[in-house]
């Protein structure tokens, strides 16, 4: 059963996908960008995601790109 609020955010994140979208459509790159990291934010959340858990992904990922490129 999905709360009220995870509804609401998911809808959130939706919208925001149309935007950047169209933010990509008129070349507004930086705008894209900062949309897309809002999503990120409210996915996170909706997914119970923490910062924590985040960034050693981040760190991860870096890790894995950087062993690629050798």
């Amino acid at each position: 059963m999905e709360y009220r609020a995870d509804l609401q955010l998911k809808s959130m994140v939706r919208s925001l996908q149309q935007h950047i979208d169209l933010a990509n459509e008129l070349q507004l790159d930086f705008t894209a960008q900062l949309l897309a990291m809002a999503v990120m934010e409210i996915t996170t959340r909706i997914h119970g995601i923490s910062q924590q858990e985040l960034h050693a992904l981040c760190e991860r990922v870096e890790q894995t790109s950087t062993v690629q490129r050798r």
